[in-house]
Formats: C-alpha cells, structure tokens, sequence
C-alpha cells in the first residue's frame, strides 16, 4: 500500500509516491488550468505505482475550508479548483478520500519532519517564489484558525501603507515587491517613458522571475535595484513573521532557496535590527531541497493519516 501526494504549483502540478512518510518517486507536467489537471494527475498516479494507494493528500496555493476537502479562496490561481471537492475526487478515483492543505503549510511540516528544521516544533516558512507563501507551526502545531487562514497570509501584511495595489486588494502587500508576479510592474515603473528594448524582450520570456534578476544585477542598475527592493521585502516578512508567531526557526523555500547566499545575510541582518530588543532571533534554515517541500509534508501527512 502507498502513499500519493499530489502538489498544485503555480506552473507545474507536482505528484509523489510515498511508502511511510518517505518520498519513493516524484513526476511533474505542467499546469493545464483547468479540470484536465485532475485526469493527469491520475494518469501520472497510476503509471508511478501499481500498488493500492492507501492515503491521498493534495496541496493547493490558497486557503482550505475548515473541513479540509476543498480550496474556497486563491487570488487568479485554479480557478477551476475553488469549491471542488478534492476529498470526494480522491475517494472516487483512487478509493481514499484525500487530506487537503494549503502549499505552505504543507512545505512546512515537510522541512520540519525531514527537511532543514527536522525536529523543530516552533518555526515559520517563507516560500519565495511566484508569491511569499508563509506558515507558522507552535510546538508542533500548525497554526490554521477557525477559517483555516491562521499563518499563511505573511506575504499579504502591508510592508507599505501608500504601495501599489496586490492582486489580492490590498495596499502594499510584501508580495507586491517579493513576488515574482510583480516584476514586471516594478520593472515597468523605473522606466515611465517606455521599457528599453532590451527589458522588452527580456519579460517577453514566459517565466522571468527571480533567477534572471540574480542573473542579471551584477551588471544591470534595474535588475540589481529591483532585486535589492524584493530582498528587503523579504527580511520585512521575516521581521514581521517573528513578531508574529515567536519562531525559533525561519525556513526559506521555493526556488529562490538555491540563490540563498545572495540574500540570507540580508534577511540575518534586519532580524537582528528590527526585531524587539527582548525576542531571540530566530535562526534562519535553508531547504536543501526545496523543489520537494511540499511532497515531502504531504508525505508525511500521508504516513500520519494512515496510521491514526
């Protein structure tokens, strides 16, 4: 009997195979966006494993109802998702109603059980990426409220009271300089007479985002300036999560972790200004593995699930 995880991630819809909490075999495609992502996933299942599968869990990238079957908010993302009933999908396809959760908080119980935090019972994560994903976990709980919002909504605190609008409504979120959503428009701004030819082509590209900034600042004003406002954003998040949530532990995820060295001391830096005088600062854990966070909390999901 195995395990399935199944992560819906914002360009690729991510599926692992899973025996005992522990991560056997993974495969990817990319995202349809629409419901045909469901008939993959299940083609991908079945190539990977022709055991039973025992438990199902599923992360989506937006807040999960309180009876943990459905995802019933995301700013334009799955659309198709919002109110489907991933529970009872699971159950018809693969006979195991699945365990629903938000990518985040996911991401965090992986590095926390396997990962960089192994072990850690207090600590938050910042998955940097397409957005700021954030969780929170205190003494091995995952925080999750009444609504299911408690944590992950990091990326969504204002760091700038008279910023621009985030795709979510609200003025001056932390993603709206730390996502890699809004590039283009951070980039548009440092030019109000019109893009260079050569930032035209350059966000022309399907996926640009944090990787070609990195790429580019040591020689470009605009990349480096740019990278230095979405850095700061960051180290603000990590300053606000600790006085959120008291972590001992700030992990760091998503793609952006294989650039670490380039904006870890960054973040250390505002943690040790900006923090109150009297809270420890938190250390600050990078994944490893970062591409697998989230399997690997689902994975053990999966394994805590099958064993209740």
């Amino acid at each position: 009997m195995t395990e399935l995880c199944v992560d819906f991630g914002g360009s690729a819809v991510k599926v692992g195979i899973a025996a005992r909490g522990r991560l056997l075999a993974t495969e990817s495609f990319p995202v349809t966006g629409g419901i045909a992502d469901l008939e993959l996933v299940e083609r991908a299942a079945r190539a990977m494993t022709g055991e039973p599968i025992r438990t199902v869990a599923i992360a989506v990238p937006g807040l999960v109802d309180a009876d943990g079957s459905r995802m019933v908010a995301a700013h334009g993302k799955y659309g198709w998702m919002l109110y489907n009933d991933l529970r009872q999908w699971s159950a018809d396809t693969f006979g195991a109603a699945a365990i629903v959760e938000n990518d985040a908080r996911a991401a965090l119980i992986g590095e926390t059980a396997t990962g960089c935090a192994a072990g850690e019972a207090d600590a938050v994560i910042m998955v940097l990426g397409t957005g700021i994903g954030t969780a929170a976990m205190q003494r091995g709980v995952p925080l999750r409220g009444p609504d299911g919002s408690a944590g992950i909504l990091g990326g969504h605190l204002t760091i700038d009271w008279v910023g621009p609008e985030c795709n979510c409504g609200n003025i001056g979120c932390a993603e709206v300089y730390g996502g890699s959503w809004a590039l283009p428009d951070r980039i548009r701004d440092r030019f109000p007479d019109g893009l260079p030819e050569e930032w035209v082509g350059r966000l022309a590209t399907e996926h640009f985002g944090f990787a070609d900034l990195f790429a580019l600042s040591p020689e470009d004003e605009t990349a480096s300036d740019v990278l230095e406002e979405a850095i700061l954003a960051w180290g603000v998040t990590a300053v606000n999560l600790t006085h959120a949530y008291d972590p001992r532990t700030i992990v760091i995820a998503g793609g952006v972790a294989r650039a670490a060295d380039r904006f870890v001391p960054t973040l250390e830096a505002a943690l040790d200004e900006h923090v109150w005088s009297t809270v420890p600062r938190p250390a600050i854990a990078v994944s490893t593995e970062p591409e697998s966070s989230v399997l690997s909390g689902l994975a053990a999901l999966s394994a805590k699930e099958g064993t209740a």
